[in-house]
């Protein structure tokens, strides 16, 4: 009996000191993870902080990479490449719009592909527009007034693709194709921020030697020209000279199919020739 009254109070201070130090592990465990939600919050919070100094650091570092290209074709701009020009452009005003003009067929797989290369090589935007004309002579693109739509456009580079077989065709002569260009340059020019450039025809075999009613074949009508672009100081684009420079009269032949329209290696050749000289400074 004592023994019983005696283990009553032992068993009631086992009981309170058991409740006190479960009360006491709980309150360090609850400590120990509100510690550790703090940590996690504030890696949270340092992470986050570093993918904003990072996308801050690239945005920054674009914004560089950007101002050193405007920087190099600034101080280059008298040497640059077509390419180069085109991309120029896009840089400073976040795109460039390209104008096709003259004798030009823009459904021809070469025109598609040099376009394509044209735009692949600006960082901003790339437009283009037609306004070619194919198959229009001299006398067609000045009486129908075919530059006011360009003018009125106001392209950034515009390509005047030269119609020297249509010329030929027509059997002008070469003082009225000289004079009938220079109208269509003289209004082309009032585009202050354009860029002109023109751009020779390939090589048609086909043509080569026939002769009109003048004794002209469309090399002669080529030729005045290049005299006519000597004179205004433009950019010429010498695709004819180069193709006929690299290949002898044989192989030319090679390019056409029986009617006289390019094949898929003059195709090809074309795009070749002319990707290089637009990589040329012009």
């Amino acid at each position: 009996m004592k023994k019983s009254v005696m283990m009553i109070p032992l068993l009631s201070i086992a009981v309170i000191g058991t409740v006190c130090f479960g009360r006491r592990d709980s309150a360090a465990q609850t400590e120990g993870m509100d510690a550790d939600q703090v940590a996690v919050s504030n890696t949270d919070d340092t992470a986050e902080e570093s993918t904003v100094a990072v996308d801050n650091e690239g945005e920054e570092a674009s914004e560089s990479s950007v101002n050193r290209s405007l920087d190099y074709y600034e101080s280059n701009a008298e040497n640059l490449s077509f390419y180069e020009y085109l991309d120029y452009v896009s840089l400073k005003k976040d795109s460039v719009n390209l104008a096709l003009y003259g004798d030009i067929d823009t459904d021809a797989a070469w025109v598609n592909d040099i376009t394509e290369s044209m735009s692949g090589s600006v960082s901003g935007d790339f437009m283009l527009t037609d306004h070619s004309y194919p198959g229009y002579d001299s006398y067609e693109l000045y009486i129908e007034q075919t530059a006011q739509a360009v003018r009125e456009e106001k392209p950034d580079v515009l390509i005047y693709a030269l119609p020297a077989v249509p010329d030929k065709l027509r059997d002008i002569g070469l003082q009225e194709t000289e004079e009938f260009m220079g109208y269509i340059l003289d209004r082309l020019n009032t585009l202050e921020d354009t860029k002109i450039v023109l751009l020779e025809p390939y090589p048609v075999p086909g043509e080569i030697g026939q002769l009109n009613s003048r004794s002209l074949d469309y090399r002669s009508y080529l030729n005045r020209m290049r005299e006519v672009s000597d004179e205004y100081g433009m950019t010429l684009i010498p695709l004819h000279a180069a193709l006929t420079d690299d290949s002898s009269g044989d192989s030319l032949a090679d390019y056409y199919d029986e009617a006289g329209e390019l094949n898929e290696t003059g195709t090809q050749q074309v795009v070749t020739v002319l990707d290089a000289l637009l990589t040329e400074e012009m």
